[in-house]
């Protein structure tokens, strides 16, 4: 990766070019992520992105190109945001430390949460966003299923690669009513929202939008953006290999 300067000239870059105006707080924490991300990639290969370039792109402008889309449904108001399947902390991290507001990085692998809180306790020490970090190590079925993470985020967000019939019931359970989760696709998602608009209603959930977004190099994303409707029913979310197996 490039040397501070030049990642934080660059993603300032990026983040303007998407409509994101970034305080110098936002930019310090998301250099100090860049940094640690480094740091721990040599031991624990959390990417196979290392050119300089594509991990401002691929990692860190990709994840903030989804605060301009969640302002537009939900205002400016600071959110309560759980990312499910965090990984490296793609998008949630990065968007805490552009002041998204509260995020809980949720991942099924324990291992990946000593550099999570390695990196947060940096940017802490860096001048911490004003928003509260949570993690919570479990797989995201498990967690739609408990009391106090049931219905009690007002956005989740997915950059998974899960087919998004799969992430709709992973995610919408943990969306409180007049939420939204958004489903971080790649540019073509007709076939993938066809094969889930059966199970979006069952869940309580409303497709509110198709956001495109443009970044460099000719990347393109998709965003699909699900209101929250109605309550999910209690048989949801069935277990993983339920959830895979069902075609309709």
């Amino acid at each position: 990766m490039a040397e501070t300067k030049d990642f934080g000239e660059r993603i300032r870059a990026e983040a303007a070019e998407l409509g994101i105006s970034l305080t110098d707080a936002g930019l310090r924490a998301l250099c100090v992520y860049a940094e640690t991300l480094l740091v721990w990639n040599e031991r624990l290969n959390l990417t196979a992105i290392t050119d300089p370039n594509d991990v401002v792109t691929k990692h860190f402008a990709d994840s903030l190109s989804l605060l301009p889309v969640m302002r537009k449904y939900q205002g400016q108001r600071p959110l309560r945001l759980v990312d499910a399947g965090t990984g490296a902390g793609f998008p949630g991290l990065a968007l805490w430390c552009a002041g998204a507001g509260d995020v809980c990085l949720l991942d099924s692998v324990a291992k990946r949460f000593g550099f999570i809180k390695s990196c947060a306790a940096a940017i802490i020490d860096a001048g911490a966003p004003a928003g509260r970090l949570e993690t919570a190590v479990m797989r995201a079925e498990d967690a739609g299923r408990l009391a106090e993470m049931r219905e009690s985020f007002s956005a989740a967000a997915a950059r998974a690669v899960a087919r998004l019939r799969i992430l709709a019931e992973l995610c919408l359970p943990l969306v409180e009513k007049g939420g939204f989760f958004y489903a971080m696709k790649g540019p073509a998602v007709e076939e993938e929202l066809r094969e889930a608009a059966g199970i979006i209603p069952e869940l309580g959930g409303e497709v509110a939008g198709v956001e495109s977004v443009a970044l460099r190099g000719g990347l393109a994303r998709s965003v699909v953006v699900i209101g929250k409707i109605r309550a999910t029913p209690g048989r949801y979310p069935r277990k993983y290999s339920a959830m895979a197996k069902d075609k309709r």
